[in-house]
C-alpha cells in the first residue's frame, strides 16, 4: 500500500475584533487590496452599489451559448459595476457547469462567460441566482469580485480581490505522490505515471481546445447549512455549488482551457452528516480533513455506486459518472482554521486509495462561509492539486515547511521565491519568507500551467471531454530581429526583459504577459540567501518574483520602485543591509550560473484561453561585481546645457562574453521612476561626457541610467541617490528686425535676404526655419519661394528669436520677355573683287525683332549687315518693344 503523506496547504485564519465589528481575518492579515482607480476598496469597505438582479436576468435571458456561431455576433452587451462606481460594457454568453437537466430544476439560476468590449483583457464568470449577482472580473489592473450583501438583497458589494482574500489551513494536501510508483489495493496492482520534467521545455499549445472534467462533490450539512441558512434545501445548495464552480473556471478557462462542470447527483446532506462525519466540529471535533478521508470511503464504490442516505435525496454515484471529486464543507476544523487537502495527480484515477474511496475523489475544502471570492480562490488552489499541480514555493519559514515541499523529487515545482505569490503557493503564510506586497494572486505561475498541461495530455488523464474552440493559440517570441534568446548578465546588475507575441484572433482577444524566473530549487532556503547559491544543476535558486499579468510585454527586475528603496542586493551597501524583513521578493544573482526567464502570453479568452510561453536564456558572470554607475551617485551639482562626465565601473563588460561596445545613457527628473532623456551612446570606457539639454527644468530628483543592450535584453545600473540639476542661465533671445530684401527680376532671376537682428553675443542665422545655420546674415541667390527666419545666439543654440513676420516671400518676376532664338546667319566672305562681306543674321521671335553685329553697340531694323569690312562680329538680337 502507497503511504499517504498530509501535507501543510493554506493554513488557518482566525477571527478578530476590529471596533465594533467582527472581520474574517485570514493568515492573521486584513484583506488586501489594489486599486484600478487612485481610490481603493477592501472587503470591509467595499463599494456598495444596487442592482436589478431581475432586469439583469431577463435581458440576459436570450444570451446566446459560448462557442456558438451565434456567440460572435450576438453576445449580449451589459454593464458591470466596478470600485469607485465606474462600469465595464461586456459581451455575455451563456456558459452551463452543469447538463441542462440540473439547470431545468433551478429556475432563476444561470451562468454566464464574458469578455470586454472596449479592452478585451477584461473577462470573467458571473452567475445570477435567487442570491443576487455574484462575479469574477479579471481587469488589467486588479481583479474584481461583485456579490451580493445577503440572500436576495439588491445591494451588492464591489470590491477588489487581493492575496488574502482565501482561507489558510494547516493541512493542505493529501499528498498523492504519483511519481512511477504502485498502488496496491485487494491484492491487485495498478501503476500510475505523473509526466516528466523532461517535458518542461515544450510548448503548451493551451487554447485549441477546452478540455471539460466532470465534477462530483460531496456537500457536508454546515456547508448547506452555512450556505444556505438553517434550513438548507437541494436546490439552493446546488446553486451555491454551481456558483462556485462558475468563479473557479474563471481561471482555469483563462489559464488552462480547462472547464469543470459537475454532475447531476451530487450527493448533498442537508441535516444530519453519515457515520464518520463528527457533527459540529472545532477543536474537539474530527475536521473536514477527516472528512475528506471518510468522503473516499464513501466512494468506494467500483461498480455499485455510492448513495448519500435515506432523506438526503441523493441518487446512486457510479465511479464511471464523474472525473474528479471534492467535498465541500463548512466545518472550521482543525480546531481554529479553514482550508483544504486533496490527493496529487489524482483526476481520472478509479483505483482505490489506501483502501478508502476512488483517487479521483480525493480532495475536500472547508471554511466557517464557503462561499464568495476566498472560497473560489480556494477550491482552485486544491482542485490544481488534483490535476497533479505540486506547490511552488521555496520559503523556509511558518507554514512553508518539509511535508509541504514539492516532490518528489523534491523541488519538483518550487520555482518561486519564499512564500510564493500564486494561486499553487503559500503567500501571506511562511512568516519571514512571506513575500511582502503580493498584489493580485488570482493566477497560476507558468510551472502550474506546465503541470497541469502535462497531466491532462498524459496517459493518466484520458477522461476529458475535448470541445473545439475556434480559438488561436498566441505565439510568444524572446527573439525578434535583431535579438537570440540567449543573454549574458554581471553578477548583482538589474535587467530589462522584453518579448512580444502575435495572435490570429486579435484584436478579438488582448494579450497580457508575464515574465517568470524558471529555474527550480533542490530544497528549501530563506530568500535572502538565494542570491549566493546555485542548484546541483548550476543554475541560479529561485530569487525573482512573479507578478499578475501585464499588458506590457516588457519588465524590470528587480521593479524600478524596489531598485530605489535599495531593498535589494544590487551594490555592497544595499547588500550589507538587506534583511528578511525588508526583502521585497526580487533579488540579483550574485553567482554564475543559468538564469532561465519564461514568457508566458496568455489571450484571455473568456470561453478557451490561448496560453503559450518561450524561454530566454540568461548566463550570469561574475566578471569583477556589478555593472555600476559611480557618478553621479546622489548629492552632486549639475547645470542644464553644462557638459559633465558620467563614470560606471564596466566590469570587463566591454570584453567577451558581454561584448559591449557602447552603452546608452538616459536621465531621469522624477527620482528614477522613468528615463525619457537620452544623453547619448558613448564608447564603453567607464567615462563618457554628456550635456544635460539646456532647456531641462530644475530638479532636485535626478538620476542618471547607464545601460547596455539591445530592444530584448539590456542591463543597467542607476545613480544610488538624487542628485541636483540647475537650470541653464536664461538667455536674452536675439531681436529680429524687418530683412533687407532683394527680390528676383527678369534680369536676375534669383533674390537675396539680408537678416537684421541684434543680440548680446554673436549670431546664427536661418532662413529656412532653423533647419540649416550660417554666421552670415546675408543669403543670396534665393529661388522664388518662402522663408522662414530665425536668429541665434552661437554660444547657446537654445537661446533663439524667430522673426515675427515670418515667412519672407521671394516673389517670381512677373512679365518677362521670351527672348528672341537666334539661328546661324547667312555670310558672304569678302573677295578680291568685293572686299567687303555681308552677314545677314537669322532670328525669329514673338515680335518686330531688332538686330546688332557688334555686341549691342547699335541696332538696325534690317537683318541684313552689308559692306562689312574683314573682322568679328557678335550678333545680339531682341525685341524692338522690349
Amino acid at each position: 500500500m502507497k503511504n499517504v503523506k498530509l501535507r501543510v496547504g493554506h493554513p488557518k485564519m482566525a477571527v478578530a475584533q476590529f471596533g465594533k465589528r467582527t472581520f474574517l481575518f485570514l493568515s492573521c492579515l486584513l484583506f488586501w487590496s489594489m486599486g484600478l482607480q487612485s481610490q481603493t476598496y477592501t472587503m470591509d469597505t467595499p463599494y456598495l452599489t444596487s442592482i436589478n438582479v431581475q432586469e439583469m436576468q431577463q435581458w440576459l435571458k436570450n444570451a446566446p451559448m459560448e462557442m456558438t456561431v451565434q456567440a460572435k455576433s450576438k453576445a449580449i452587451v451589459v454593464d458591470l459595476p466596478l470600485p469607485g462606481g465606474k462600469t465595464v460594457a461586456v459581451r455575455a454568453v451563456r456558459s452551463l457547469v452543469g447538463p441542462q437537466s440540473l439547470y431545468d430544476r433551478l429556475p432563476g439560476f444561470m451562468t454566464y462567460a464574458f469578455q470586454g468590449i472596449e479592452n478585451p483583457a477584461i473577462s470573467g464568470r458571473m452567475t445570477i441566482s435567487p442570491k443576487g449577482l455574484d462575479a469574477v472580473v479579471f481587469t488589467p489592473g486588479g481583479d474584481v469580485g461583485i456579490e451580493a450583501v445577503s440572500y436576495g438583497s439588491p445591494v451588492h458589494k464591489v470590491f477588489y480581490v487581493g492575496p488574502d482574500s482565501f482561507p489558510h489551513n494547516t493541512n493542505d494536501a493529501l499528498y498523492y505522490e504519483g511519481y512511477e510508483h504502485k498502488h496496491s489495493e485487494n491484492g491487485q496492482s495498478h501503476k500510475h505515471s505523473t509526466s516528466k520534467l523532461e517535458k518542461m521545455m515544450m510548448g503548451y499549445n493551451i487554447g485549441a481546445q477546452r478540455r471539460e472534467f466532470r465534477m462530483h462533490v460531496i456537500a457536508d450539512t454546515e456547508y448547506s447549512v452555512a450556505v444556505c441558512g438553517a434550513n438548507p434545501t437541494r436546490p439552493c445548495v446546488e446553486m451555491a455549488i454551481m456558483t462556485a464552480l462558475n468563479g473557479m473556471n474563471a481561471f482555469y478557462v483563462r489559464d488552462m482551457s480547462v472547464k469543470l462542470n459537475t454532475v447531476n447527483n451530487n450527493t448533498i446532506y442537508l441535516t444530519g452528516n453519515p457515520a464518520g462525519f463528527a457533527a459540529g466540529g472545532g477543536a474537539n471535533n474530527p475536521s473536514w480533513s477527516t472528512e475528506s478521508l471518510t468522503h473516499h470511503e464513501f466512494m468506494k464504490t467500483n461498480t455499485t455506486g455510492h448513495n448519500g442516505g435515506a432523506g438526503n435525496d441523493n441518487a446512486m454515484v457510479p465511479t464511471s459518472s464523474y472525473d474528479v471529486g471534492h467535498l465541500f464543507s463548512g466545518r472550521v476544523g482543525m480546531g481554529s482554521g479553514g482550508g483544504g487537502v486533496a490527493f496529487v495527480g489524482v483526476t481520472c484515477q478509479d483505483f482505490l486509495l489506501n483502501g478508502l474511496g476512488p483517487a479521483k475523489a480525493g480532495g475536500g475544502s472547508g471554511v466557517p462561509n464557503p462561499q464568495g471570492n476566498g472560497w473560489v480562490n480556494l477550491l482552485a488552489h486544491e482542485f490544481t492539486h488534483q490535476f497533479n499541480a505540486d506547490h511552488t514555493w521555496t520559503g523556509n519559514s511558518g507554514f512553508c515547511t518539509a511535508g509541504q515541499f514539492s516532490g518528489p523529487p523534491a523541488g519538483k515545482t518550487a520555482y518561486e521565491p519564499g512564500s510564493g505569490s500564486t494561486i499553487v503557493s503559500y503567500s501571506g503564510i511562511c512568516s519571514d519568507d512571506n513575500i511582502p506586497n503580493p498584489g493580485n494572486i488570482d493566477y497560476y505561475h507558468t510551472i502550474s500551467i506546465k503541470e497541469v498541461d502535462d497531466y491532462i495530455e498524459s496517459a493518466n488523464a484520458t477522461c476529458e471531454t475535448n470541445v473545439a474552440s475556434g480559438n488561436s493559440v498566441p505565439v510568444p517570441s524572446v527573439s525578434t530581429p535583431g535579438c537570440t534568446p540567449n543573454y549574458n548578465l554581471p553578477i548583482r546588475t538589474p535587467f530589462i526583459i522584453t518579448g512580444s507575441a502575435t495572435d490570429a484572433n486579435d484584436p478579438a482577444n488582448q494579450l497580457t504577459y508575464t515574465w517568470e524566473q524558471f529555474n527550480k530549487a533542490d530544497d528549501r532556503f530563506d530568500p535572502i540567501d538565494g542570491p549566493t547559491m546555485t542548484t546541483m544543476s548550476g543554475e541560479i535558486n529561485p530569487i525573482i518574483r512573479s507578478f499578475f499579468p501585464s499588458a506590457s510585454p516588457a519588465r524590470t527586475i528587480p521593479q524600478m520602485s524596489t531598485i530605489l528603496s535599495g531593498n535589494y542586493n544590487g551594490d555592497a551597501q544595499n547588500a550589507a543591509t538587506l534583511t528578511q524583513a525588508n526583502w521585497q521578493g526580487e533579488l540579483l544573482p550574485e553567482v554564475a550560473g543559468k538564469l532561465t526567464m519564461r514568457l508566458t502570453v496568455r489571450d484571455n479568452n473568456m470561453s478557451s484561453g490561448g496560453v503559450e510561453h518561450a524561454d530566454a536564456v540568461i548566463t550570469v558572470t561574475n566578471s569583477g561585481g556589478p555593472f555600476a554607475v559611480t557618478s553621479p551617485n546622489g548629492g552632486e551639482n549639475r547645470t542644464a546645457g553644462t557638459a559633465f562626465n558620467v563614470t560606471w565601473n564596466k566590469v570587463g563588460t566591454e570584453a567577451a562574453p558581454f561584448n559591449c561596445a557602447n552603452v546608452d545613457i538616459h536621465l531621469s527628473t522624477d527620482g528614477g521612476m522613468t528615463y525619457p532623456t537620452s544623453l547619448g551612446s558613448h564608447p564603453n570606457t567607464g567615462t563618457a561626457s554628456v550635456t544635460i539639454p539646456a532647456n531641462t527644468a530644475a530638479s532636485t530628483t535626478a538620476r542618471i541610467r547607464v545601460s547596455c543592450g539591445n530592444d530584448c535584453f539590456r542591463f543597467f545600473d542607476i545613480s544610488n541617490a538624487n542628485f541636483n540639476i540647475a537650470a541653464a542661465p536664461q538667455c536674452t533671445p536675439p531681436t529680429v528686425n524687418a530683412p533687407t530684401v532683394t527680390q528676383p527680376t527678369c534680369a536676375t532671376p534669383t533674390g537675396t535676404i539680408v537678416v537684421n537682428a541684434t543680440g548680446t553675443g554673436t549670431l546664427e542665422y536661418s532662413v529656412n526655419n532653423g533647419t540649416n545655420w550660417q554666421a552670415s546674415s546675408t543669403f543670396a541667390n534665393l529661388a522664388a519661394g518662402n522663408y522662414n527666419i530665425k536668429v541665434r545666439l552661437q554660444a547657446d543654440p537654445a537661446c533663439m528669436a524667430t522673426y515675427a513676420q515670418n515667412p519672407v516671400v521671394l516673389n517670381a518676376p512677373t512679365g518677362c520677355c521670351t527672348p528672341p532664338t537666334v539661328n546661324a546667319p547667312t555670310v558672304t566672305q569678302p573677295t578680291c573683287a568685293t572686299p567687303t562681306g555681308t552677314i545677314v543674321v537669322n532670328a525669329t521671335g514673338n515680335g518686330t525683332l531688332e538686330y546688332s553685329v557688334d555686341n549691342g553697340a547699335t541696332w538696325q531694323a534690317s537683318s541684313t549687315f552689308a559692306n562689312l569690312a574683314a573682322g568679328n562680329y557678335n550678333i545680339k538680337v531682341r525685341l524692338q518693344a522690349d
